[in-house]
Parts: C-alpha cells; structure tokens; sequence
C-alpha cells in the first residue's frame, strides 16, 4: 500500500501542476468547464497526501511537500511581492468586453483583455512624455488601442477627432481608478 500511495500522490499532483499551469489554455478551450481539471486532481492529490501523511508514508510525504512547494513558489511569484508598484490602473468597459491597464514603476505595463470566452494579458514596455503614454509592445490583438494615447483629467483618450478634440463617447475612453504619474494633466 506505501507504494501505491505515493505513486498516486505524484501523479495526481503532477496532473494538477500541469492542468494548473496551462489554465489559460483550458480556459480558451473548455471555458466554463476549465476549472474541472484543476479542482478534480487538486483534490485528489490532497486526499493522497493526507493518506501519505496518515499512513507515515515518507516518500508520499516528501512528493507532496515538493508539489505543494512548486505550487506556492509559482503564486509567490506571480503576486503582486515581486513586481514594480503600480503606478496607473485604468479600465475601459464596453458592453461586452473589458480591458484593464496597468502601468508601473518600472516602465512595464500590463494591458488584461477579456470578455465572455477569453481573457488574455498583454505585458510590455511604455514610455511617458508630459500626458503621452507610448506603448513599445503589442497591447491587444486587434490594434484597438493605438501605440500612443494621452491622459487627460480621469482619463486616458484613446482617439481624437480632425479638430483634436478627444473623443469620450461610450467605450472609446479608459476610465482611471488610480493615478499616481505626477505631470498627467
């Protein structure tokens, strides 16, 4: 029975590291139903190691604390701990989808496109000048946000019309929740 437990504490903790770790994936394919996997073999592997641990089982005890390590570290290092302060957070909403930016400190940005099916985030590089936010990366798929927008009050504008008036109809503007960039206008 020792073997077999922690025989089966690896693979069910294997299994959900993976599914874990290709959520994003899951997500675009299975949608709602993306959190089966995860849960299903989180689960299981927490019965083995609790078995392990009952049954004194070291080598399941062992696997399960090094799964449970890898899992942690992973969090660890994609919270908020490691990364720059955020600087800027602003949304734009539209009736069906969403995007969030974020700019920090370090001159990196987070754009998290989403709506009913998917969500994708986008990380790369900006630069700001006065009220100018200059992208250097790919923000979204379909070049809905251009490479340069500019923050004016609570705002970030994203078009101008031919008169250079900023176009703030619905959806056409990213509404800003915190501002900490000293010269935004």
């Amino acid at each position: 029975m020792k073997l077999k437990i922690h025989l089966f504490t690896l693979l069910a903790g294997t299994l959900f590291l993976v599914s874990y770790f290709l959520s994003d994936f899951l997500w675009e394919n299975l949608w709602i139903f993306y959190l089966i996997p995860p849960l299903f073999f989180g689960f299981s592997f927490l019965g083995f190691f609790v078995m392990a641990i009952l049954k004194k089982n070291r080598t399941g005890i062992i696997i399960g604390v090094l799964i449970l390590g890898i899992f942690l570290s992973s969090e660890l290092v994609n919270s908020e701990i490691f990364k720059s302060g955020k600087i800027l957070e602003a949304t734009l909403i539209d009736d069906q989808s969403a995007m969030r930016l974020t700019l920090r400190a370090d001159k990196k940005f987070e754009m998290e496109s989403s709506n009913l099916f998917s969500e994708k985030i986008y990380k790369g590089n900006y630069q700001l000048i006065d009220n100018k936010i200059i992208f250097k990366d790919k923000r979204d798929d379909n070049n809905f946000i251009p490479d340069t927008v500019s923050i004016i009050g609570d705002k970030i504008i994203i078009r101008f019309d031919k008169n250079g008036k900023p176009i703030t109809d619905f959806a056409r503007y990213f509404d800003i929740k915190r501002n900490k960039i000293k010269n935004a206008l």
